[in-house]
């Protein structure tokens, strides 16, 4: 992490790490999700950021965003500065293919019909198999067992991303320099942050 900023209360710890008395009486029992100092009910700020490897298992409604919690304003807007920069659509739009693959009656269904059943356009489709196709350890198949399309290894692969986790919850790494820029940023309406 960064520099303690002013509003960080770390910077008022004692040498034994702990905070002093007074300190303790106000805190959260959070921690800050930036420099992981405690959090003062009095100086606490939360948000929702977009993040585009959450995605809810039962809930679409809350695909897309997390709640951070800072131990103050300075460190809230480095956190919401964060997340906006590392938003990936394709990411959030490939989480959505992969739990919409572990549905009743989907282990069959070509890769269209997920889309449609995941709420993704044609060009939605392409950027979640673009940002798969990308990544270090592109997946092979869907959770629910259907077939992916794969391309051949670059010889730039290895040294952009750190591979993509297995699940339906979310694929949680970024996307490499080579998908497009609509795939990585999003679209007005259809996953921007």
């Amino acid at each position: 992490m960064t520099g303690v900023s002013p509003d960080c209360v770390e910077a008022q710890m004692q040498h034994d790490d702990r905070p002093p008395a007074d300190l303790r009486s106000r805190s959260t029992g959070r921690r800050c999700a930036h420099c992981g100092g405690p959090v003062l009910a009095d100086r606490g700020e939360s948000a929702l950021v977009p993040d585009s490897s959450v995605v809810d298992v039962d809930d679409p409604t809350r695909d897309g965003r997390r709640l951070v919690t800072a131990c103050g304003s300075g460190h809230l807007q480095l956190l919401i500065d964060k997340a906006r920069h590392d938003w990936r659509a394709g990411q959030l739009w490939f989480g959505r293919l992969c739990r919409a693959s572990t549905q009743p009656r989907m282990s069959e269904a070509p890769l269209w019909l997920l889309g449609e059943r995941a709420h993704l356009s044609i060009e939605d489709l392409q950027c979640a198999l673009e940002w798969n196709a990308d990544g270090d350890s592109p997946r092979t198949a869907l959770p629910g067992g259907q077939p992916l399309p794969v391309r051949e290894p670059r010889a730039d692969r290895g040294s952009g991303g750190t591979g993509h986790q297995d699940g339906a919850e979310s694929a949680s790494v970024g996307s490499t320099a080579t998908t497009s820029s609509r795939c990585r940023l999003g679209v007005a309406g259809t996953g921007d942050p």
